[in-house]
């Protein structure tokens, strides 16, 4: 998984850090003023005056932000956070500890991400500095007048203050994902990994030539053209360890894994894959009387013209289930605030949105929790472990439903209290015993749905 807490907490400190320097150099501006005005400040002299006030303010940035220590703690942090995805991986898999890299290869890692963050953030300093020079020059020529003085300053620095603002956002989620993908990198090299699946967010964030990548199978050595993931700006997607069991002579736990050949996924081991994980009881088929029965379920806070749209869409799910796929899976994605809707046929255990190019451009084009995600399950199942990770991983999903080929209906949804963290440390807890094989896909999907409130879900069904 991706690090978006720590994005948005080295964000919220850098962004502190700007406010920081401009508070600092507000603090400064009757300094400045009063000295522009003094007399003796004559034009030979002017550059060098302005430049030793410039740097007094570089050092008072230096002194009080101490941008240095927060760098540092969140290197610490990103470095804590790979090793246990990448823990988690190979625990899910063989069991035990994996090996780790150095001590001083991490310090090698850190120096060099800590001096490119710093180079980054002085150039918030160095900019900020400038513009201040170049208002302080420009103005202590033309004018005598302190208010005039004052207010040409007040608008120089408010001005860098939101520039900044917005720079130190940027420089967070870039340097964050660069970090992530280099310390998977130094983690997986330490396992006898020598390659990866290209994952992605799966939002409307991703690029294009990253979203055709998912699923593929890269090598650390032979990096596309824009690099591994994290690597270009900005960028999100994450590295998925490919082990070679003969090279690292491991053998694999039971039901742990999935087979792949030189460009991806093509065979899943004793249920390794989620999607293909759902367990079924024996399929039934669609009747009118099941279509004639699916309820009305009332979603807490939704309108309930909404909740009757999603149950007059459930029973056309079903009525296309049983006239033209045998019963079988249909998935209705749909943007119901805009009027647009795709339905795709799938199969008795999957439906794939991304066969459809009407169900893609939806997701592509939805903000967040637009979308309606509406399918049904030929038994009497609810959720499968797959559509709970669907659902948390997609932010354009803001409803998914399940009515089963008998008619009961099952809802999430994500409600004004949402908190992808939250939830996805929901998940987590479960997704681990789940992974060890303690629970099957039942009793996981069971124990997220008792659970789900702490992050912000509403879980409805009918009765």
């Amino acid at each position: 998984m991706y690090p978006m807490s720590l994005e948005r907490e080295y964000a919220r400190e850098l962004v502190r850090y700007t406010k920081g320097v401009t508070a600092i150099c507000y603090e400064y501006l009757p300094l400045m003023v009063d000295e522009a005005l003094a007399n003796g400040i004559t034009a030979d002299r002017m550059d060098n005056w302005i430049t030793d006030v410039t740097e007094k303010i570089r050092e008072a940035i230096d002194s009080k932000l101490r941008i240095t220590d927060k760098i540092s703690a969140m290197f610490n942090k990103v470095k804590g956070y790979a090793q246990r995805q990448q823990e988690k991986i190979y625990r899910s898999i063989f069991g035990g500890t994996p090996a780790r890299p150095s001590s001083h290869q991490y310090e090698v890692v850190k120096q060099i991400w800590a001096s490119q963050n710093l180079t980054l953030i002085r150039s918030i300093d160095n900019r900020t500095l400038e513009a201040i020079h170049y208002a302080l020059s420009r103005n202590v020529i033309r004018t005598v007048d302190r208010d005039m003085l004052v207010s040409e300053l007040t608008q120089t620095i408010k001005h860098m203050a939101d520039v900044n603002e917005k720079r130190a956002a940027l420089i967070a989620c870039d340097q964050v994902g660069k970090l992530n993908s280099q310390l998977a990198q130094y983690e997986q090299f330490n396992q006898g990994v020598d390659s990866y699946i290209w994952t992605t967010m799966k939002d409307n964030r991703v690029r294009p030539q990253h979203a055709a990548r998912e699923g593929k199978r890269y090598y650390w050595n032979d990096p596309p053209s824009d690099g591994h993931p994290g690597w270009p700006i900005r960028c999100r997607c994450v590295a998925i360890p490919l082990y070679d069991t003969d090279k690292i002579g491991l053998q694999p736990k039971r039901n742990s894994y999935t087979q792949v050949d030189k460009n991806g996924i093509i065979e899943p081991r004793g249920g390794g894959r989620l999607e293909q994980a759902k367990p079924r009881d024996r399929k039934i088929m669609v009747t009118d009387v099941a279509i004639d029965k699916v309820p009305y379920v009332q979603i807490p806070k939704v309108p309930a013209s909404t909740c009757r749209a999603i149950q007059d869409e459930h029973k056309e799910i079903l009525r296309i289930a049983m006239a033209t796929n045998k019963s079988d899976e249909v998935l209705s994605v749909w943007n119901y605030s805009k009027g647009r809707i795709a339905r795709v046929l799938g199969s008795e255990n999957h439906v794939d949105p991304s066969s459809s190019p009407e169900a893609v451009s939806l997701f592509n084009t939805a903000g967040k929790n637009e979308l309606f995600y509406l399918h049904n399950h030929p038994s009497t199942k609810k959720f499968s472990f797959s559509d709970v990770m669907e659902f948390i991983r997609f932010a354009q999903i803001g409803i998914m439903a399940v009515v089963t080929n008998q008619g009961e209906v099952y809802i999430m949804h994500k409600s004004s209290r949402y908190s992808f963290e939250n939830a996805q440390s929901v998940f987590n807890d479960v997704y681990t015993d789940y992974a060890k094989g303690k629970i099957n896909d039942i009793e996981a999907v069971d124990r997220f749905l008792r659970n789900c409130g702490k992050g912000g879900i509403d879980y409805a069904r009918s009765r």
